[in-house]
C-alpha cells in the first residue's frame, strides 16, 4: 500500500532533505523541492511511462536505473523518494 501524505508530514520531510542535501549551497530551497514532487505527480505516487518510452516510478518519478545508481531500494516510500529528489537537485 502506498503511503499517502498529509501537509503537515509533506513540509516536515521537504525542509528535513532540503537541509540535509543543502540546497540553499547551490541557490535552491525546500519550496523548489516541494514544487517538483508537486509538478511530478502532485504528491500521488504512481508509475507510468514517459514519450522517450522510458518507465518512471514513485512520488518522483525516478527512471529505474537513476533510482538503482542513488540507492533508492523502493522510489514509492515518501523518505526515499524526497531524498532522492533533493540528492539530484
Amino acid at each position: 500500500e502506498v503511503a499517502v501524505l498529509n501537509e503537515a508530514s509533506r513540509l516536515r520531510l521537504v525542509k528535513e532533505a532540503a537541509a540535509k542535501h543543502e540546497l540553499h549551497k547551490v541557490g535552491l530551497n525546500w519550496k523548489d523541492l516541494y514544487g517538483v514532487i508537486h509538478a511530478e505527480t502532485n504528491w500521488v505516487a504512481r508509475d507510468g511511462m514517459g514519450k522517450n518510452g522510458v518507465v518512471s516510478l514513485g512520488l518522483a518519478q525516478l527512471e529505474p536505473a537513476t533510482a538503482q545508481a542513488i540507492g533508492v531500494t523502493d522510489p514509492h516510500d515518501p523518505r526515499q523518494a524526497i531524498e532522492a529528489s533533493a540528492y539530484l537537485l
